[in-house]
């Protein structure tokens, strides 16, 4: 591989994952996650460009052209004492115009446990679980939720 200059060895987890892009383009990447950090906060507050390998190189994506990160869904096993998990299948429309057609899961304290209270909240992302895949979606590329 090329590189503009000797990259430093760090602890990083190489996620397969799906870019939709603030343009309704679609592509196949490689990102590096470091350990203690999720997608979630890579799309929320992570560094401004996102380095990643699409089609078999490293390129760096701007992270506020990301709409959203599809990653393979992993399986949690409920226990007895989690809180309850609200549900609500919903179809995400970008401002691409894309869509996103999956379910809501949020735990939410008595009085908010609307689709809309769980959108409202002050995070900058929120996921979306569809047929294997959990998208982490920015809202500011969000146009509408339509509850299904």
């Amino acid at each position: 591989m090329r590189r503009s200059q000797v990259i430093l060895r760090m602890p990083v987890d190489h996620v397969v994952a799906t870019l939709m892009m603030h343009d309704g383009t679609k592509a196949d990447v490689v990102l590096f996650v470091p350990p203690t950090e999720d997608i979630g906060h890579l799309l929320s507050s992570g560094p401004t460009f996102l380095p990643a390998i699409r089609d078999g190189r490293v390129t760096l994506i701007a992270r506020e052209a990301v709409a959203s990160i599809g990653t393979p869904e992993i399986t949690v096993i409920p226990r007895e004492d989690d809180l309850p998990v609200q549900r609500q299948a919903v179809v995400v429309v970008l401002r691409s115009g894309a869509k996103i057609e999956g379910e809501l899961r949020f735990t939410a304290p008595a009085g908010h446990q609307r689709t809309a209270d769980h959108l409202n909240e002050p995070e900058p992302v929120f996921s979306v679980h569809a047929a294997g895949t959990t998208y982490v979606v920015v809202k500011a590329h969000v146009a509408q939720v339509d509850e299904a």
